[in-house]
C-alpha cells in the first residue's frame, strides 16, 4: 500500500514539473548563441554590447561605456520566472556602476540609469556595485518600480524608489576577462503578485534568498539588461538568460473580436480553475526539496553540457589553426618552387642565347678558316710560282728566305682572326649575363 502511493506521489510530481513551467526560447539566450543580423536571435545588442562566442560583454574594465542588450519580443505571459548567469568583476577590489535586469512596458533608449533611460515604465532590479550614498551598504542589490514619471536618484542609490532590496557581494575581485569557470547565478520570479530573487553569487550552487516582495506588474512587457561604468570601471558580462512561463508556450493574452458563447455542462468552480500547480506541489510534503533536487541536476547538466560545446569548439579551433598552418606552408613551399622554376627558364634562355650566340661564331670561324685556307692555298701556288722564277734567276738561299717570309705573315693573319673572334664573343657573353643579373 504504501509503495503504491509513493509511485502516485512521483507520477503526481512529475507532472506538476512537466506541467508549471514552459521554457520560452524566444525570451532567451545561452551559448553557442543563435545570431541575426548583427545581434542574437530576438534580441537587439547597442552601445558598448560585443557578443562573443561564449559570453556577451555588455562593458569592458573600461571608463565611461554603456551597453544594452533588450529582448525583441514582449512577454505575454501573466507569471513568469528567469534564470541568468553574469559576472561582474574586474582585476580590482572595487568597481562600478553596476548592471540592471528589466521588464518594462517600452524598449527605451541609452541613457543614465546603469546604461538605460531615466523615467522608464515597469520593474528595474538593480545590481549597484558602487557607494553613492557612503552608507557602506554596497555591492547591493535592489528592485524598483516607475511609472514613468519619476527620475531616479543615483546619489542616493535609489533608495527613495525601491520597495525590496538585499546587501549581497555578487561581484568577483581578480577577475580577468573570459575566464567563466564559476559565473554568478540568478533566479528571478514573479507569480501570484510576488516577486522573489534568489542569487548563487559564486557559482557553486550555494543559494541566498534576497527578496520576496507583493508588487504588481504588468503583462506583455519586454525583458532587458544592461550596465555601465563611470570613472571606476568593471567588466559587466553575460553567459545566459532563459525564461520560463507557468502557461502555455503558445498563450497569448488578446481579446476576440466578438463576444463568444460558450456552453459548459458541468461547469468546473471557479476555485479548482485558479489553482496553480506550483502550490499544489507546496502542499505535498518533500516535493520542495526534491524540485530543487531536480533543478539542480538540469543546472549540472546543462553547465556539462556547455562546458563538451566549449572543448569540442576549442578542438575545432585548433584544428583550424594546423589546417591554415599547413596550407600556409604549402604556399610558401608552391611560392618558392615557381621562383626557382622562373629563375631556371631565365638560365635555359640565357644559356640558349650563349649557345645561339657560339654557334653563330662558329659558323663565322668556319667560314674565315675556308677564306684563310683559299688565301693560304693562293698565295702557296704564288709562292712556288716566285720560288721557280727565283732559282731560276739569282738562286736557291734567297728564295728561301721570301718563302718563310710569305708563311710568316699568312701564319700571323689566322692568329690576329682568332684573337679578335674570341675577344668579341667573350664581351658579348659577359654583357648579356650583367642584363641577366
Amino acid at each position: 500500500m504504501h509503495v503504491l502511493w509513493f509511485f502516485v506521489l512521483l507520477q503526481t510530481i512529475f507532472a506538476i514539473n512537466v506541467d508549471s513551467r514552459y521554457h520560452q526560447l524566444r525570451h532567451s539566450f545561452s551559448p553557442p548563441y543563435v545570431r541575426g543580423d548583427s545581434s542574437i536571435l530576438y534580441w537587439s545588442a547597442s552601445g558598448s554590447t560585443l557578443i562573443n562566442d561564449e559570453y556577451i560583454s555588455l562593458t569592458r574594465a573600461e571608463r565611461s561605456q554603456k551597453g544594452q542588450l533588450w529582448n525583441t519580443r514582449r512577454v505575454e505571459s501573466k507569471d513568469w520566472e528567469v534564470t541568468m548567469r553574469f559576472v561582474v568583476g574586474s582585476s580590482s577590489s572595487w568597481g562600478a556602476d553596476g548592471l540592471a535586469i528589466w521588464y518594462t512596458k517600452e524598449r527605451p533608449n541609452e541613457g543614465s540609469v546603469f546604461g538605460s533611460e531615466d523615467r522608464w515604465q515597469g520593474l528595474g532590479v538593480m545590481f549597484d556595485t558602487f557607494d553613492n550614498d557612503q552608507a557602506g551598504e554596497n555591492p547591493a542589490i535592489y528592485a524598483v518600480m516607475n511609472d514613468g514619471q519619476t527620475t531616479y536618484d543615483a546619489s542616493l542609490d535609489g533608495k527613495h524608489k525601491l520597495f525590496a532590496h538585499c546587501v549581497l557581494n555578487f561581484r568577483t575581485s581578480n577577475y580577468e576577462p573570459n575566464s567563466h569557470k564559476y559565473p554568478s547565478q540568478l533566479r528571478l520570479s514573479y507569480f501570484d503578485g510576488v516577486l522573489h530573487l534568489e542569487v548563487d553569487s559564486r557559482g557553486d550552487h550555494n543559494w541566498e534568498n534576497c527578496f520576496s516582495a507583493s508588487v504588481t506588474i504588468e503583462t506583455g512587457g519586454y525583458f532587458g539588461i544592461t550596465a555601465a561604468t563611470g570613472g571606476v570601471t568593471d567588466n559587466h558580462e553575460i553567459v545566459s538568460f532563459n525564461t520560463f512561463t507557468y502557461d502555455s508556450p503558445d498563450t497569448v493574452y488578446t481579446v476576440p473580436s466578438q463576444p463568444q458563447r460558450v456552453e459548459v455542462a458541468d461547469p468546473v468552480p471557479e476555485k479548482e480553475i485558479e489553482r496553480k500547480p506550483s502550490n499544489l506541489a507546496k502542499s505535498l510534503p518533500g516535493v520542495d526539496a526534491f524540485m530543487k533536487d531536480v533543478e539542480s541536476r538540469q543546472v549540472q547538466f546543462s553547465v556539462a553540457l556547455t562546458t563538451r560545446f566549449h572543448e569540442l569548439g576549442s578542438k575545432m579551433s585548433e584544428m583550424d589553426k594546423l589546417t591554415n598552418n599547413a596550407l600556409r606552408e604549402v604556399s610558401t613551399a608552391v611560392l618558392d618552387l615557381n621562383d626557382k622554376i622562373e629563375v631556371s627558364q631565365k638560365n635555359i634562355d640565357v644559356l640558349k642565347a650563349d649557345l645561339d650566340s657560339l654557334s653563330a661564331v662558329v659558323l663565322s670561324l668556319s667560314k674565315t678558316l675556308e677564306i684563310v685556307q683559299k688565301y693560304a692555298q693562293d698565295a702557296a701556288q704564288v709562292t712556288e710560282t716566285h720560288y721557280r722564277l727565283n732559282i731560276e734567276k739569282s738562286g736557291e738561299h734567297d728564295s728561301l728566305v721570301e718563302s718563310h717570309s710569305w708563311g710568316f705573315w699568312i701564319f700571323f693573319i689566322i692568329f690576329q682572326l682568332f684573337f679578335w673572334i674570341n675577344l668579341l664573343w667573350g664581351r658579348s657573353v659577359v654583357e648579356k649575363r650583367r642584363r641577366f643579373d
